[in-house]
């Protein structure tokens, strides 16, 4: 049987959701029938009916202002009409009595969802910050401040006696709701609802009523008619109050009852609806609804453009077919990508006042299929793909829109505009974002069926996964449910950490409360919603606001400069807070403005040498104006900031407080001054003003950058469920792998089908335009990588939580070496194999091919580790259809070595801190090379046919072509790229070509096979120092449509492969360099092992408990200590003369370990290969004979105890064997970083550690 729904019943598909919220429009049938709703019993309205009015109005009012009772408000509606329709002045009854019913009889009800809204919120109206109630109407506040903001603040049409009138009605239900919220003691931006469905009566019982006297007084003193309140009270009689709709309601519209000559906020938490209520409907009476209803939609459509631009799309001036619907519609075109890839955005919304907006005004799905249609009809728009991307508003009242399935190469998402306009600022959407989940959400929605429900509850379910819809290894299911209003939590974790609300300041000489947000996570920081015509930010560490205020800001790059030395001054404010806050906070009560004003010349792109040399020794300046105080910063300071340490930023505080003593009541004596700046900015390298060299340090010019692009989760998580299905094209994946050597044949057979899929994708790209995109990528990715250099000690230093920090440098880190390495694949992959296609890339498409490369070089890596008997995964098809690998060699073993490479990485970076400060020294002079400098000049050009200071010089001079040519990249033909060379470089043309040979990818027959003369595995991208790896190889060299050969580089990309040769050659790895080179290679190696020997024996002599001997001891039969045979030296030897231990350190200098193979090649060093000896026995051995000749140990230190002895081998950076096979090592291994962090009780604990792994 068949039988109607209600509007407010729940939605028969099973979503969830109420009907009206769901299906309505849908016009789906259903043919089962409703579940009876269960008879309510009367003993709540019998208790409402038979006792005092006051009492129970106080108590609704009281339950409302409870956070726990959010999202309760059917319920409560429920009550508080009952209340208003049976008011009575009969005795006061048990209120617990009352509560019993209430938990029997209202202890749920199916009609709440999740609330979307927070329970309170902050609103800035004329009178300052309000706290306000939204309840569950959905966007009440966004929509409160858009119509208030389109009244008040933006240009209209709008009469003059409506507008006076709304801001009567306005303020008064705004004060009663902050006397109320007072009262409570409720503060803007608490979430509440997160308890159990059952009321929450935790609260006092006070009187919540306001008498006629208390509203003449608020009118009186904002100047309004007192009569406006009769617009908010509701008629007990009111036939309404009985009707059956919810959403008729009058308390809706009418939230305040006036009963026995007081006043009661009956339904409190719906004000802020009520409020936008009212507005519309005096709009009507005044007969400017549609002018306020366009206004207002103008306003949100121009934030739309806002919020796009904040993504990064780009609006277009494309031109649509004619809108018939102008009224109700807005729409323009945005490229939210470099090629192929544009955003039809559609914005609909009513032209009046209307409870219900349907889709009957306008054939959605109709106009979309024209607009798209016409666009793919466009020559100009061929092989282009779009994103749909449809909001609506109907200024808090129902809509019902519908409309089909999308075209073929078109995505659609449909958004609420405020929801969608919160999201743009609180998510950090990127230009591809929107269109990677919609790809995301289309690719799962092939299998997987989800209940029609808000945009917003699938995206959160999509971010909760990483960005991805992958629910785990299980079958996947074919319906997915999900709970309406989940999503909203993304919407409110953002407003109570944004905290949004009006700071008070001062504009054109009138007090003003400025709309502001919180956007600093280190200190209090906040900055203004909307411009405010100047740069300004606000610190609120003190009772009242300090403004950071400069009128010089004009653009981008000005804004960047002041930006540093404020953002400096206002943590360095917050830090000081806790030593001047009883000086300040007395003498200021309302707020502060500092003006800071900088010299012209800071903002000129001022060279370093200038900075250095500048004699004027400036002091800053500052006065006072009644609450701004004006400060000065002149050019001359700009080079006490230069270095790593914080003297200038010192220097800087020292006259921020000098300049406060002008304020009344503030009198800090130098002393003062002296005593907080050494307590709260000690002298050390905590800095905010980095200012480093590029001239020093050429990969830190951030000049003709390119946003950095990483791999995105989503293009990896889609490409994780196509492999298998690649594979089973040909062979079916088993549920259990037993064999290596099927498991090894599985992951080449992975690697072999992407690198087909590869080939197939990319060879449709025009070649030039798509290596100019990725090498830009790479020169942001190199730059990326150098400012973490600076800026992570910096945070560490100035912010402290260095394990916090460690964790998200890790997460960061991984992404950026992902992207860095398949960048840089993929270029070689271009230069090995150019493309012949006409079609330009999109950075949706490099990404994709980002992906393919990423998992190219996983598979190979996979591959290694078999190969080379490293790990041994289960591996297999799993459930969800993907090819499952366990994780334990990744998770129990390389993870726990990434972490401890990370924090000896971050601790290096604070260790070289001071470098990254240091000042090119201006010399014109030629430096004459020494002997070792002739040496490696001479194997140089001897094997490689170009000397070693020719190569610098080589590398250097591409580097300045891009400076000429002000670029990051640069392409010429090589014929003029060899006579520039000789031109800057005075070099000789046959070292140049030279060069060029030994630094260029060339095209070769098969990507995976390497020239002449080569090992494949130089051109394997999963290995690491690899030959032809473009992180050596800088130069790509092809040619172009006329047959001209034609080089193309990257200023960065040139410097870090010179930084990488250098590296390469004084470590000893220099591979492939001819006989000459590796003679240099053995010498520096034995040449760095000294230096670090030296290095661990001066640390360890500043312990005055430890003994150090300073030579190596010999133990041989001729030795210091004589033995029955040559044992071997020890590096170090120690005497902890507290422990009484004797501690035999081997030192080794090592390198990381960057790949599957360097492990493997570590592991046979420290370990052994199939039964030969490895290097840690030998070690063993001396140990032995250590611990069994005490004597002669004794003798030798000359203590009279035994000792304790104790070997180790220490590393000079984490090594992985360590981690790896850590159960079968015959000796402790350390490693110097470590070391110097936890101190010598490493030692002890290492020791124990090792220890118990042998019992």
């Amino acid at each position: 049987m068949s039988k109607k729904t209600g509007r407010n019943h729940p939605c028969p598909c099973g979503s969830g959701k109420k009907f009206k919220k769901c299906c309505i429009d849908s016009n789906k049938k259903f043919e089962f029938a409703q579940p009876k709703p269960s008879v309510i019993e009367n003993k709540t309205f019998e208790y409402i009916e038979s006792n005092n009015s006051h009492e129970l109005l106080n108590f609704i009012v009281s339950l409302q202002m409870h956070p726990n009772n959010h999202g309760k408000n059917v319920r409560t509606e429920e009550i508080a009409t009952h209340i208003v329709t049976n008011l009575n002045i009969i005795a006061n009854g048990n209120l617990n009595l009352f509560k019993q019913h209430l938990d029997k009889e209202f202890a749920y009800s199916y009609m709440e969802d999740i609330p979307e809204n927070l329970f309170s919120e902050n609103i800035v109206f004329y009178g300052g910050n309000y706290t306000v109630f939204a309840g569950i109407s959905g966007y009440a506040v966004e929509i409160f401040k858009n119509l208030t903001e389109t009244i008040f603040t933006q240009k209209n049409d709008l009469p003059n006696e409506f507008i006076g009138k709304v801001y009567a009605g306005v303020t008064l239900i705004l004060e009663l709701g902050k006397i109320l919220a007072s009262k409570f003691d409720i503060e803007g931006n608490i979430e509440g609802g997160q308890g159990q469905s059952e009321f929450d009566y935790s609260f006092n019982s006070i009187d919540t009523s306001f008498s006629l006297n208390e509203i003449n007084q608020i009118c009186e003193e904002y100047q309004i008619d007192p009569k406006i309140i009769n617009h908010f009270i509701v008629q007990a009689n009111d036939i309404d109050l009985s009707n059956k709709d919810p959403d008729k309601n009058p308390l809706l519209k009418k939230p305040i009852v006036n009963f026995d000559d007081k006043f009661y906020f009956a339904f409190i938490s719906n004000q802020v609806s009520a409020l936008n209520e009212f507005i519309i409907g005096l709009s009507k009476k005044y007969n400017c609804n549609q002018s306020l209803t366009a206004s207002y939609h103008g306003r949100l459509w121009h934030n739309q453009w806002g919020a796009c631009n904040k993504m990064g799309w780009k609006l277009t001036e494309i031109k649509l077919p004619v809108n018939n619907h102008p009224t109700i519609t807005k729409e323009r075109i945005f490229q939210f990508d470099q090629n192929r890839r544009l955003a039809y955005c559609l914005y609909i919304h009513n032209d009046e006042d209307e409870e219900y907006f349907s889709a009957s005004k306008l054939n959605l799905n109709e106009r979309i299929t024209e607009v798209i249609t016409e666009l793919k009809n466009e020559q100009s728009f061929k092989d282009y793909k779009f994103l749909t991307l449809i909001t609506y508003d109907n200024m808090g009242h129902h809509m019902f829109l519908g409309f089909d399935a999308p075209q073929k190469d078109e995505l659609r998402l449909t958004f609420p505009i405020h929801q969608f306009n919160l999201l743009c600022y609180s998510e950090k959407w990127e230009n591809l974002s929107l269109w990677k989940f919609a790809k995301s959400y289309d690719y799962f929605s092939q299998t997987t069926k989800t209940p029609l429900t808000d945009t917003l509850d699938i995206y959160s379910i999509y971010k909760s996964k990483n960005e991805s819809f992958y629910f785990g290894d299980e079958a996947r299911p074919n319906f997915l449910a999900v709970v309406p209003g989940d999503g909203s939590r993304l919407i409110k974790d953002v407003k109570i950490e944004k905290n949004n609300h009006g700071i008070l300041s001062q504009i054109k000489g009138r007090d003003v409360f400025i709309p502001s947000t919180k956007y600093a996570d280190y200190a209090p920081l906040y900055k203004p919603l909307y411009s405010v015509g100047y740069y300004a930010i606000c610190l609120k560490s003190y009772d009242f606001p300090i403004w950071i205020v400069n009128h010089q800001v004009k653009d981008k790059s000005t804004n960047g400069q002041v930006r540093n030395f404020a953002e400096a001054i206002g943590f360095w404010l917050h830090k000081l807070e806790t030593e001047i806050k009883n000086f300040l906070n007395p003498a200021i009560s309302s707020y502060l403005e500092l003006d800071i004003i900088l010299d012209k010349k800071l903002f000129e792109d001022t060279q370093s040498k200038e900075v250095t040399e500048n004699n004027d020794f400036d002091n800053y300046s500052f006065s006072l104006n009644e609450n701004v105080l004006l400060f000065s910063i002149p050019f001359s300071k700009l080079k006490t900031f230069k270095g790593s340490n914080n003297f200038g930023e010192r220097e800087l505080m020292r006259s921020i407080l000098s300049a406060f003593n002008l304020i009344k009541g503030i009198n800090f004596s130098e002393h003062n001054i002296d005593s907080f700046i050494e307590k709260c900015i000690p002298l050390g390298q905590a800095k905010m003003i980095l200012l480093s060299d590029s001239n020093t340090d050429h990969l830190i010019d951030n000049r003709w950058l390119m946003k950095p692009l990483y791999i995105s989760n989503s293009e990896v998580d889609m490409l994780l469920d196509e492999i298998p299905l690649m594979i089973e094209k040909t062979t079916k994946i088993p549920k259990n792998i037993e064999s290596e050597e099927d498991k090894k044949e599985l992951f080449n057979t992975a690697t072999t089908l992407l690198l087909e899929t590869l080939k197939n994708e990319i060879q449709n790209f025009e070649f030039e335009f798509m290596l100019q995109i990725l090498l830009e990528l790479h020169e942001s990715l190199v730059w990326k990588r150098e400012q973490n250099k600076t800026m992570i000690p910096a945070q560490i230093l100035c912010f402290g939580n260095l394990e916090g920090e460690l964790k998200e440098v890790l997460e960061k880190d991984n992404k950026l070496v992902k992207t860095s390495l398949a960048t840089r694949c993929l270029i070689e992959y271009i230069a090995a194999q150019p493309t012949t296609g006409t079609v330009k890339v999109s950075y949706d498409e490099i990404d994709r091919l980002l992906v393919l490369m990423h998992e190219i070089a996983n598979y190979g890596l996979l591959s290694d580790a078999i190969n080379f008997k490293l790990a041994n995964p289960t591996v297999g098809k799993l459930d969800s259809g993907r090819i499952g690998i366990s994780r334990e060699f990744f998770d129990d073993k390389l993870k726990l070595f990434a972490e401890a490479h990370t924090k000896e990485e971050v601790n290096k970076y604070i260790e070289n801190f001071d470098n990254r400060f240091e000042i090119d020294e201006y010399s014109q002079e030629e430096i004459e090379p020494d002997e070792e400098i002739r040496q490696i000049d001479s194997a140089f050009l001897e094997d490689w046919g170009i000397s070693y200071s020719n190569i610098y010089k080589f590398c250097f001079c591409c580097y300045i072509i891009c400076m000429e040519n002000q670029s990051s990249t640069s392409s010429m033909k090589e014929s003029e790229f060899i006579q520039k060379i000789k031109d800057k470089a005075q070099m000789d043309e046959g070292e140049i070509i030279a060069g060029i040979d030994r630094f260029s990818i060339t095209e070769r027959d098969e990507y995976l096979k390497a020239p002449t003369g080569y090992k494949n595995n130089e051109v394997f991208p999963w290995k690491y120092n690899r030959e032809f790896s473009f992180a050596r190889r800088f130069i790509v060299k092809h040619k172009n449509q006329k047959d001209e050969t034609i080089l193309t580089w990257g200023f960065r990309s040139a410097i870090s492969a010179q930084k990488q040769l250098n590296y390469l050659l004084l470590e000893g790895k220099l591979n492939n360099g001819g006989k000459n080179i590796e003679k240099l290679l053995g010498t520096f190696r034995e040449k760095k092992g000294k230096a670090y020997r030296n290095e661990v024996k001066d640390w360890l002599k500043t312990n005055p408990n430890l003994i150090v001997i300073d030579y190596e001891v010999e133990i041989d039969l001729k030795g210091h200590l004589v033995a029955d045979k040559n044992y071997g030296d020890i590096d170090i030897l120690v005497y902890d003369s507290k422990a009484d231990t004797v501690y035999s350190l081997e030192c080794k200098d090592t390198n990381k370990a960057k790949n599957i193979h360097e492990m493997k090649k570590e592991m046979d060093s420290y370990l052994g290969r199939e039964g030969q000896k490895g290097m840690i026995q030998k070690h063993v051995e001396r140990h032995n004979w250590l611990d069994s000749n005490k004597d002669k140990l004794c003798a030798f230190l000359k203590i009279d105890q035994e000792p304790k002895v104790v070997s180790f081998m220490l590393t000079s950076e984490v090594i992985p064997v360590t981690y790896i096979r850590a159960e079968v090592l015959a000796l402790p291994i350390i490693s110097f970083p470590d070391l110097k962090n936890e101190g010598i009780k490493l030692f002890e604990i290492a020791n124990n550690n090792f220890e118990k792994t042998k019992k």
